[in-house]
């Protein structure tokens, strides 16, 4: 219960709990001390019962004291105005405010009310929308009150250090600044942009001779890994069992050499050399066999990579004549159709590929290579009736006379001028068609590839062209190489549906070659019909038509694909040389892959040609990933011969890497 009562000195009225009733205490309002009156001293409404009793002042408490001047003093009154905080008066709200103006640098005043809006600037020669700041109340601090926090409840608060204070977190012993003022240590002065440059060339000098370091010991491990396979390949030429596999070896070496332009002591290119004795070997091989067409192939693109090459510094005079006349000869044994055509668009591409002023002048040097080595076939023919004004030559009847063939000549001509319109040429293949035109005689057998030229220029056919199944592939070989796919694919069935001629055969496979993986759809279907017509021919025929199969169907359908159908159409020896074009094929699209070499590769004591080609392109394969293991597999064949065309592998492996 409350104990209400007026304040004897300045007449406020006052509430307190009835438990301090006869106690003392000051009063709010005026700070008198008063005593408390009871709850019967107290009479209605707060007024008290017993005037006399709550006037009474209170008794002066022990802690009175006198001053020297002789006034008394209250010790209580003084401690309590000691611990009480005066209330001091708010400091006045600024009017205005007042601030530099961020475009001009003019200081500008505002009203407090304009305070946290925008206006334009009070310069005249500004007058751009500013921001006026908004106006910073500052109010007294109560040291009662704890420091308002804006971290969240769970943070943690670091305390602010004393200033000369050390901590626990501080490590013990002198700092920095104490040891450099006591001259215990002293302070380096700032890096300069030349100390940068000296520093920054120190640690280039430091990185090169890293690097140096490092070539030099790649360098002597290559070095060495090449004297020893130099050494295999000279045991393997040495190699006394027969001629097998040497041409692959000198091949191998002739490539090597070239590219590296070894030379003897006189000064003759090795790679001449190497390239003449694997020509020389390829022309005891069997006319019509598949490793004479490879081979020949190989020496073909060796000359004319050799010819096409910038001319070295110590290149003998009439070295590129040389290598021209080796070209022509080598023209010459190419084995007939198709593979004589097949090889020649493969070189054609090959000098397309060097550019448009190198391509251009390395293609006219083509066109009087093949005038040189496809001339024209003398031919009886019978005299016209009446007699000739020309005696008969020697071993002809009075009734014949000779007359020279040029099918051959026109066809290689008309092959190179097909892949010249495939690369855009059109223009240049002008002088070439009149040319062949020229040559044609309706009496000869009908050029095919001249036929398929015309048609894909979409040009007039040839004068008297008899028609027949050559005329018939020609016009289906131009469409398609007009990209008239479905034109071509109606004619072929209209026509040709039933014939299951060599002809026809290697039609479909120039075709689906042509087409490749971008008409996939349609390039199968003829691969389709060209392995109807070869189940058609007994396994010993058609070789080389066979081998084109499996790699076509490689490059249209993928490797895998072309290897499950390598058994059903080639026997060995011929299917080691369509493995080893598989293993070239997918080393160059699967970098890092990794081939396998049949057992009897592996343990045979004597070899054979296409052995040695396939052992030439894995061990050339295995060593662009890694020289050093394909170098101990090379010396873990059995046959001498075989290890020498390994090694070969090996050194052409680390030039394909750009070492040594």
């Amino acid at each position: 219960m409350a104990i209400k009562f007026s304040c004897p000195s300045c007449k406020k009225a006052l509430a307190v709990k009835d438990d301090l009733a006869g106690k003392q205490g000051r009063c709010p309002n005026c700070k008198q001390v008063i005593v408390i009156p009871t709850a019967e001293m107290t009479g209605p409404e707060g007024r008290p019962a017993n005037p006399a009793v709550a006037s009474k002042p209170a008794k002066k408490s022990g802690q009175e004291r006198k001053s020297p001047s002789g006034s008394k003093v209250d010790l209580e009154s003084l401690a309590a105005e000691v611990l009480v905080e005066k209330k001091q008066e708010a400091p006045a709200e600024p009017q205005t405010v007042t601030f530099t103006c961020p475009w001009c640098d003019s200081e500008v005043t505002y009203g407090a009310e304009l305070a946290g809006k925008q206006a334009p600037c009070t310069n005249p020669e500004c007058r751009r929308i500013i921001k006026i700041p908004a106006l910073q109340k500052t109010e007294p601090r109560d040291w009662r009150k704890p420091e308002q926090s804006t971290l969240p409840s769970g943070a943690r608060r670091d305390d602010a250090p004393l200033e000369g204070a050390w901590g626990s977190q501080h490590a013990s012993g002198a700092s920095r600044e104490a040891l450099i003022e006591a001259k215990v240590i002293q302070e380096r002065e700032p890096i300069t942009v030349r100390g940068w440059i000296l520093r920054g060339a120190a640690a280039a000098s430091v990185l090169l001779v890293i690097a140096a370091g490092v070539y030099f010991v790649l360098s002597y491990r290559s070095a060495g890994r090449e004297a020893e396979a130099l050494a295999l390949a000279q045991a393997g030429l040495n190699d006394g069992t027969g001629p097998a596999g040497e041409p692959w070896l000198h091949l191998g070496l002739a490539e090597y050499s070239l590219r590296a332009n070894k030379r003897n002591e006189s000064g003759y290119s090795l790679a001449l050399y190497h390239t003449q004795q694997a020509s020389n070997a390829v022309a005891t091989f069997s006319p019509d066999s598949l490793g004479k067409a490879l081979a020949l192939a190989e020496i073909l693109s060796l000359q004319q990579k050799a010819m096409t090459m910038p001319p070295q510094e110590d290149e003998p005079k009439g070295e590129r004549d040389e290598w021209a006349g080796q070209f022509s000869e080598t023209l010459n044994q190419l084995p007939a159709t198709p593979a004589r055509f097949a090889i020649l668009r493969a070189l054609i591409r090959q000098r397309l590929s060097l550019g448009p002023s190198e391509g251009d002048a390395a293609v006219e040097q083509m066109r009087h290579l093949l005038r040189q080595s496809f001339r024209p076939v003398p031919v009886a023919k019978a005299a016209p009736e009446g007699g000739a004004n020309q005696p008969a030559g020697a071993g002809q009847s009075a009734s014949q006379t000779a007359d020279n063939d040029y099918s051959e000549q026109i066809n290689a001509l008309a092959v190179v001028a097909q892949e010249l319109v495939a690369a855009g040429k059109t223009d240049a293949v002008g002088p070439w068609v009149k040319e062949l035109r020229g040559l044609y005689k309706p009496d000869h057998p009908l050029p095919v590839e001249l036929v398929a030229l015309l048609t894909a220029l979409n040009q007039a056919e040839l004068e008297a062209m008899k028609e027949g199944e050559p005329a018939q592939i020609g016009r289906f070989l131009g469409m398609i190489r007009a990209g008239r796919n479905g034109e071509a694919e109606r004619y072929l069935n209209e026509h040709l549906q039933q014939s299951t001629t060599p002809l026809k055969l290697s039609a479909l496979l120039d075709a689906a070659e042509v087409l490749g993986p971008q008409q996939g759809e349609v390039a199968s279907r003829m691969l389709r019909e060209a392995a109807r017509i070869l189940h058609s021919h007994a396994p010993g025929e058609l070789i080389w038509d066979r081998y084109r199969f499996v790699l076509i169907t490689a490059q249209v359908e993928g490797i895998d694909a072309a290897e499950s159908v390598l058994a059903s159409v080639l026997a060995e020896p011929d299917a080691s040389h369509a493995r080893a074009a598989l293993v070239k094929l997918r080393c160059e699209t699967s970098p890092g892959s990794t081939p396998k070499v049949p057992d009897d590769v592996q343990q045979a004591q004597t070899t054979n040609e296409a052995q040695a080609h396939l052992v030439l392109v894995t061990a050339r394969c295995l060593g662009k990933a890694d020289p050093d293991g394909a170098l101990s597999w090379a010396k873990s064949l059995q046959s001498p011969r075989l290890r020498g065309v390994a090694a070969v592998g090996v050194l052409l492996a680390s030039q394909d890497r750009g070492t040594r």
